[in-house]
């Protein structure tokens, strides 16, 4: 009663310390076993190692006898007859490493593989034998295991026992759950974290990411080698791919550590990387070997220290940034740091198999990296929002700065609509006043009124010095050719001239005039006929307009008197050659026989076609 006792308080501690999940379930079973008064179950921890030739305690560990890594050993127990061994009987044992085979009293009651190729590895996994009771013999009964194992130095055997089912199965249900079912979920769940935190990876880029499903990865596949029993793989191979998955895990988050705190170490980085890929490319020569597992543990124990070196940054970076936006995932790796060292010194300097607690720590990290991303996220959205708001008042401040520079762009505008309107009435004045200034004078010549004359052309050359623009709206040519016409019609209905008008058919034309081309080419016209009407004492007046060749073309001829031999342009003149080139064309004068002068104006169509300009609201 003391013993089991004492058990369960051992197993309490021992349990206390894991995860609340593994407290609340294993609890359960904590009394399952009854007191050993009953004698329905016998606890059997001394053993002759046959194979060794001497006796040893259980739990017996390969790692720790000198003549360790035999590949097998041969266990025989000796215990006499329960005293109740009347119901189904069964043999519980916690722990082995790796395939067993069992007989009592030269029956065999189990075997996990012992005789196939590979072999099944039980490792960490307790196995539950059940057998009648007519096996059992008065007296001493013999109980013969043979426990073989790959030379790993891991081989061993823990303590025994044998009893009744009923009492051994519920012990064996709890050990079973602690020790393989959560292995199991633990490993699902790091797999499905992985697989869920590649497309992460994949639409940000980030080697932080890389490097911590690299290692959570690394963590899934050296997991199996706790609860897969039946691999199908050669053993060699599955030795090398667990223990390289064990050496990159520490690896793995090492550098993930580096780019969650911004830390840079290019040179230990590319140092550990390099070593590493030695490492794994130079241990296939000896996969399967007892020298694998010695540079393997050598490997380990330099990865373990980088691991830790890493966490220590993180932590200096923590304290000195004052930066708790990774506490979570740091206090995940230093206990996932602690619990490494001790899983090591578990197996490396006890000869206990049981109580290996890293595993479990792959949850709790994978939580820790999943509050990590949430807080990312909720920063990220944070972020966005401000950015928001920010992005919002700067739109209103552009908008009332815009509104500002419209305003002013506004009485711009208005200023030099004034000033066009300014110089439009001037040009007016000068072209079609002036028109009318030279009717008078012409008038006031014929009935020989000198004084009259003389004002009107003192007022006609005031207006010659005012030039100007003007543009209204877009006009079809037929109409302004028709304007044309009307006008000189009414210019020259005064006087003796007569008008001919050739438009060649151009009456029917749809092309749009713009309204600085319709005004210029109205106002090279309009001076034309009036120096006709001023100098060349003509009869007939000829108008022309075609279009060739791209161009359009305004031929205006008289049979006047042609130019006078000391001929200087005047204002006029140079007026309607700047007309003539704001529109791109060209203007030259000519004498034509017998008699009369001929003005020549070429503009390119182009240059004519209406512009839509923007509608201006206010």
């Amino acid at each position: 009663m003391r013993n089991y006792f004492s058990n369960a308080l051992h197993a309490l501690h021992r349990y206390s310390s894991k995860a609340g999940l593994i407290v609340a379930v294993t609890l359960g079973f904590a009394y399952t076993l009854p007191a050993q008064a009953n004698s329905s179950v016998l606890r059997l921890t001394e053993a002759q190692a046959v194979t060794l030739g001497e006796t040893v305690q259980l739990p017996h560990q390969w790692t720790h006898d000198p003549a360790g890594m035999l590949g097998v050993v041969h266990y025989r127990l000796t215990f006499p007859k329960p005293t109740q061994s009347n119901a189904l009987q069964a043999v519980y044992l916690p722990h082995i490493n790796m395939a067993v085979k069992v007989q009592l009293n030269g029956q065999v009651i189990g075997d996990s593989g012992f005789d196939s190729e590979p072999m099944g590895r039980y490792f960490h996994t307790p196995i539950l034998y059940s057998f009648s009771s007519n096996l059992y013999v008065e007296g001493n009964n013999t109980l013969d295991i043979e426990i073989k194992a790959y030379a790993n130095r891991f081989g061993a055997l823990s303590p025994v026992s044998i009893g009744e089912y009923s009492m051994l199965e519920p012990i064996f249900a709890r050990d079973y759950f602690e020790n393989h079912t959560l292995q199991v979920i633990s490993t699902a769940l790091s797999a499905i974290f992985v697989l869920l935190l590649i497309p992460v990876w994949w639409m940000r880029r980030k080697s932080m990411f890389a490097w911590f499903i690299g290692g959570s990865a690394a963590w899934s596949v050296s997991s199996l080698n706790v609860f897969l029993h039946d691999v199908p793989l050669p053993a060699a191979l599955w030795e090398w791919i667990i223990h390289i998955s064990v050496g990159l895990i520490p690896l793995c988050y090492g550098l993930f550590i580096f780019r969650l705190s911004d830390l840079s170490y290019p040179k230990l980085e590319r140092f550990m990387l390099l070593a590493s890929g030695v490492f794994i490319a130079f241990s296939t020569l000896f996969a399967g070997t007892a020298q694998f597992f010695f540079l393997t543990s050598l490997w380990h124990a330099s990865l373990l220290i980088f691991g830790a070196f890493a966490i220590y940054r993180l932590f200096r970076f923590l304290v000195s940034k004052r930066d708790f936006s990774v506490f979570y995932i740091a206090s995940a790796l230093l206990l996932v740091c602690v619990l490494a060292v001790h899983d090591l010194v578990i197996q490396q300097l006890t000869a206990q198999q049981n109580g290996f607690w890293l595993n479990y720590a792959a949850p709790l990290l994978l939580t820790a990296m999943g509050l990590l991303m949430v807080r990312q996220f909720v920063t990220a959205v944070q972020t966005a929002e401000s950015l928001n708001v920010s992005l919002e008042s700067r739109v209103a401040a552009a908008q009332t700065a815009l509104g500002a520079s419209y305003a002013e762009l506004r009485v711009l505008e208005m200023n030099r609509a004034a000033l066009d309107e300014r110089e439009r009435i001037y040009r007016n004045l000068h072209d079609d006043v002036g028109a009318k200034l030279l009717g008078l004078v012409i008038s006031a010549q014929r009935a020989n009124q000198t004084r009259e004359a003389d004002m009107a052309r003192s007022a006609l050359q005031d207006l010659r010095d005012v030039v100007s623009r003007s543009s209204t709206s877009s006009i079809l040519l037929a109409d302004l050719m028709a304007d044309w016409r009307a006008e000189t019609n009414q210019r020259i209905s005064s006087t003796q001239l007569n008008l001919q008008w050739n438009s060649s058919g151009l009456e029917v034309s749809t092309l749009m005039v713009n309204p600085e081309a319709a005004l210029n080419l109205s106002r090279i016209l309009r001076e034309a006929i009036s120096n006709v009407l001023r100098h060349a004492e003509a009869s007939c007046i000829t108008l022309a307009v075609r279009i060739e060749a791209e161009m359009l073309c305004l031929d205006i001829a008289d049979d006047g008197v042609g130019l006078a031999e000391n001929f200087k342009a005047h204002r006029g003149m140079e007026s309607m050659r700047a007309r003539a080139e704001a529109l791109q064309g060209t203007l030259h004068l000519e004498e034509i026989s017998p008699q009369g002068i001929a003005l020549h104006l070429k503009v390119p169509v182009s240059s004519l076609a209406a512009i839509e300009l923007p509608l201006v609201t206010h």
